[in-house]
């Protein structure tokens, strides 16, 4: 009964079939009878509201900008971005991280212009590391990118500077006999880049003894005789030798007044007449650089008293010498750049002198005006005509478009015959799966499986060179947690690099810094006889490699793992297998509860790779159907990103299928 039912079935489909091929057939009788009967003319007419934005994300380059920057020198640079739709660009920045040495500010210390540009002096208070986002905007307000960014990190380095006084030191009244703890000069100095102090104390008079203690920095003050005054200068000095001096302070000395004996110095009685009470004079010194710093450390400063009660005091203080060079700004430019969408040019200026000072500096932008090309990617004037498209139309070559050789005009027969046919084949086609999905599968599986046995397996690795490979794979593999993913994909490179210089066809003819380029032309000229799928695998895993090395964000642990399980499946597929070659502990990696779609194709295609190492041919198969199930799950996007390695993992598969147990030396 069930034979008979798919016996009817089959009646019917035909019938199906054959009434599409009539109408198949009607339809190009028809449209050749129209290009036969009309003109390449017509007009036509339409009308309606339609909403686009259609916007393409501009770019963004800061090449221009030096990842470092030094406390005291000027610092600038562009930041260059294009807009292919001609829309105008601003530039602006966000600091991500902000860490100070100096202080807790968060403040940014710079920002960007709106047309890009990038310039100050960074001051103490700057010094630290930086990390900010640059971003350019077409300001368009579309929700397809209408913002390109790009991170960038700015070390400020410090250059010492001097301690200085806080405030002056008070003026200091001591009791003969007895230690005075006056101050903590702590209080008096400071350092701006936070380096402790040492201290140091110069006297004008010997009948005062200043002592600092080490520990604390506390003074402490005493005098044998109260006979006389003294001043005392304190010095401050950093680690590098810069040193601050404080104000003159001054030290006098009190006791109290004995009692004079009854009668003692004698009444003299009245005398003439009495003036007023006098004030006497005191001193307030300021103190200058007398002579300059020499090459014993050691300069002259004098202390004028500006109230004129006392003669000026001279003092020699410590200091750092260096030694005076006079540079004059030599200041060599280029030419100045072409000209920019936004109307601006630049140009570079270096200092021939390199006198690390920018008071002469030539300007580095001016305006001008730009004038558009047929290939600058924007769409604009020039040439008295206006580009109809992005450098197409106008001046410039023109547009593309799709030429149709007859008009289209509404003819319901025509339409009517497509449709059904269409519909008619596409009920044909899903009853017979439908009812025949097994019978059809099975043919298709064992018409594959008989082409693809038809060829063997190519043995072009030698037995040393496939040992060396796979130590250095799993030298690879075991470190691959101890260092950053940039350094294992450098060792990552140099196997890779050698499995195709040591490859038979390629020996000889391929240098270890060959580029993709040479292999192409090595692989073109067919000098030794390989299997087409493998020269298609060959180039596919070597364009894999230079996509991963040349874009930071795809150097990463996972990717890492499935190049290394890729070649290691090369190696093992191009050379003859021995016992032990494979040392694995693990045969297959878990895929995460939760991760990434793109994360978990990725997973998958490494645990097919690892099936295929082990000939494990039928499970191999088993996983790439599962993996394409999750494929279909991506967005077009993802998919176009994971669609190159997916199509070179079935070419593996089919590989190993078109050879296992036929192993062929070339």
């Amino acid at each position: 009964m069930k034979s008979l039912s798919k016996t009817f079935i089959l009646i019917v489909l035909a019938i199906i079939i054959a009434q599409t091929f009539v109408l198949v057939t009607k339809t190009y009788q028809d449209i050749n009878s129209y290009k036969k009967n009309y003109v390449v003319s017509g007009t036509g007419k339409a009308a309606g509201v339609v909403s686009f934005c259609i916007n393409s994300q501009p770019l963004l380059n800061i090449s221009d900008c030096s990842p470092n920057a030094t406390q005291g020198v000027y610092y600038t640079c562009w930041i260059f971005g294009s807009d292919a739709d001609n829309n105008s660009i601003a530039f602006f920045t966000q600091f991500t991280e902000v860490n100070r040495a100096f202080n807790g500010s968060h403040n940014p210390p710079f920002d960007v212009s709106r047309e890009g540009y990038v310039n100050f002096t960074p001051i103490n208070n700057d010094v630290g590391n930086f990390t900010l986002q640059f971003m350019v905007s077409d300001g368009l307000g579309c929700s397809n990118s209408e913002t390109n960014s790009d991170y960038f990190t700015l070390n400020i380095f410090n250059v010492n500077d001097p301690p200085y006084l806080v405030k002056p030191i008070p003026n200091q009244s001591i009791t003969i006999g007895q230690t005075l703890n006056a101050f903590y000069l702590d209080d008096y100095f400071a350092d701006p880049d936070q380096d402790d102090l040492s201290y140091s104390v110069i006297l004008t008079n010997s009948v005062f003894t200043v002592t600092i203690e080490s520990a604390t920095n506390r003074v402490a003050i005493r005098s044998s005789t109260c006979t006389t005054l003294g001043y005392a200068m304190f010095v401050a000095q950093d680690p590098s030798g810069e040193t601050a001096t404080s104000n003159l302070v001054k030290l006098e000395c009190n006791q109290q007044q004995e009692e004079e004996p009854a009668g003692g110095r004698g009444g003299g009685g009245g005398g003439g007449g009495g003036g007023g009470v006098f004030e006497p004079c005191k001193s307030e010194y300021e103190c200058f650089d007398y002579y300059r710093c020499n090459s014993s450390n050691l300069k002259l400063q004098k202390c004028v008293d500006t109230k004129g009660c006392d003669d000026p005091i001279f003092l020699t203080v410590p200091c750092k010498y260096e030694e005076s060079v006079l540079c004059n700004e030599s200041w060599k430019c280029s030419g100045w750049d072409p000209c920019l969408p936004n109307g601006t040019q630049v140009r570079g200026c270096v200092d021939v002198n390199n006198c690390n000072t920018t008071k002469e500096i030539p300007a580095l932008i001016q305006a001008c005006e730009y004038i558009g090309t047929c290939d600058d990617g924007i769409k604009n004037c020039h040439n008295d005509s206006c580009e109809e498209g992005i450098d197409c139309g106008g001046s410039c070559p023109a547009c593309k478009s799709i030429q149709v050789p007859y008009p289209f005009e509404e003819e319901k027969s025509i339409l009517i015959y497509i449709i059904t046919g269409v519909v008619l084949l596409l009920l044909a086609s899903i009853l017979l799966y439908h009812y025949f999905r097994k019978e059809i599968n099975a043919a298709l599986a064992k018409a594959g499986w008989i082409l693809s046995r038809r060829k063997k397996k190519n043995l072009l690795l030698s037995i040393e060179d496939k040992k060396k490979l796979l130590a250095g794979i799993l030298d690879l593999e075991q470190k691959l947690d101890e260092v950053e993913p940039f350094n294992s994909l450098n060792k990552y490179s140099e196997l890779i690099r050698y499995y195709f210089v040591r490859v038979k066809p390629y020996q000889g003819n391929l240098a270890p810094e060959f580029d993709l380029e040479e292999l192409k032309g090595i692989i073109n000229k067919k000098k030794v006889k390989v299997v087409s799928i493998l020269n298609k695998i060959f180039v596919s895993s070597f364009e894999k490699y230079l996509s991963v090395e040349q874009n930071k964000a795809l150097i990463t642990k996972r990717n890492i793992i499935l190049l290394m399980e890729e070649l290691r499946n090369l190696v093992l597929q191009t050379s003859k297998v021995e016992p032990g070659d494979l040392v694995k502990e693990v045969k297959e990696i878990d895929v995460p509860a939760k991760i990434g779609a793109i994360e978990k194709v990725i997973i998958m295609i490494t645990n097919t790779y690892i099936a295929l190492q082990y000939e494990e041919l039928e499970i191999a198969k088993k996983k790439y159907l599962e993996l394409l199930t999750e494929y279909e799950k991506l967005s077009v996007k993802e998919q176009e990103a994971v669609f190159e390695d997916v199509s070179r993992l079935y070419h593996n598969i089919s590989y190993v299928n078109s050879w296992l147990d036929k192993p062929k030396e070339v």
